[in-house]
């Protein structure tokens, strides 16, 4: 069960979901919270020569930027990674999903590449990390600030009961990844 603006306030309200800075009114929206772009983003650095192998993960290189106060033109065909102003934590029963702009998808650029759960596992708020891709026609300026995205919460039927995964521990910013083997089967 998705909750609606009314649930969501009370489940702020309550602690369950705790979101700083504090969320403004205008930002709950009928079905979700409002989110905004920080101030960081990573950049991957290219190489012809490299190849990401999860069989055997090596570092994946990327430099981090501060967002220029004219913002950054995020060019066609460009991928970056940046994270929301807010951190968010949840209870154990609530799950968040990452949901895009509506406008900015009528652009061609999404926010989230495949990573839309944003889990309840971990001990404390963490900045989520949005995977930004420009697959339209024209290039787009992004700011520190600006709305980007949605979180939408949903009630599960039980506490999460996994424990913390120390992959992304203490995320409060944007994050390059951290790539790891995979087991076989």
């Amino acid at each position: 069960m998705y909750l609606a603006d009314v649930d969501i306030g009370h489940a702020i309200e309550a602690g369950e979901i705790q979101i700083s800075p504090a969320v403004k009114a205008e930002d709950i929206r009928p079905a979700g919270i409002r989110l905004h772009l920080a101030d960081t983003i990573a950049m991957p650095i290219s190489s012809d020569a490299k190849v990401v192998d999860f069989a055997a993960p090596e570092c994946t290189d990327f430099k981090l930027f501060e967002l220029p106060r004219e913002g950054y033109v995020l060019k066609k065909r460009e991928f970056i990674l940046a994270s929301t102003v807010e951190t968010v934590q949840t209870s154990p029963n609530i799950l968040a999903q990452l949901d895009g702009r509506s406008t900015m998808a009528r652009i061609g650029v999404m926010i989230h590449c495949g990573s839309s759960v944003i889990d309840n596992v971990h001990e404390e708020a963490r900045a989520i990390t949005l995977e930004i891709a420009n697959l339209g026609p024209y290039d787009v300026r992004l700011r520190a600030g600006d709305a980007i995205g949605m979180l939408i919460f949903s009630y599960l039927t039980n506490n999460v009961q996994q424990p913390a995964n120390p992959q992304y521990r203490g995320q409060v910013m944007v994050t390059p990844p951290v790539v790891r083997s995979f087991e076989r089967a």
